[in-house]
């Protein structure tokens, strides 16, 4: 017989590691963004850092968010588990693709700031009440 206790917090894991995942694809995407209009001149390139932290902010929320309406409940916990998840993914490239592995006050911020959007996101994400629209045959 299974754990009740287990089978309560399954879907919130499973939820809060999908939205960090998809939380991670967004910020990627972000970068990709900004990258591509720092190549065509429309952002200087001197905002290189500031656009990595802000691209982390809105994968974190995102992630958070989606995380959180799906999850339903625990925001706070499902929170964590999305931007944890989405940090951890980002010190996994970062591992692979740095010559030198030296965590700076930039690498700290955008860990930091994934963890918390995450977190206000999922909470978001379970207060928000969505609406289902009933329709009757005839």
């Amino acid at each position: 017989m299974k754990n009740d206790k287990t089978e309560k917090i399954k879907p919130i894991f499973k939820m809060g590691v999908l939205g960090g995942i998809i939380g991670f694809i967004i910020m990627v995407a972000v970068i990709f963004i900004f990258a591509l209009l720092m190549l065509v001149g429309a952002l200087p390139e001197n905002t290189a850092s500031l656009l990595a932290i802000v691209s982390a902010i809105i994968g974190g929320f995102a992630g958070g968010l989606l995380a959180g309406l799906k999850a339903r409940k625990n925001g706070l916990v499902t929170g964590l588990i999305s931007g944890a998840t989405m940090t951890l993914l980002l010190l996994i490239v970062r591992l692979i693709f740095s010559e030198s592995f030296t965590p700076d006050l930039e690498l700290i911020a955008i860990m930091l700031l994934s963890l918390i959007t995450g977190v206000i996101g999922a909470v978001l994400g379970t207060n928000i009440k969505i609406k289902k629209k009933i329709t009757t045959r005839r």
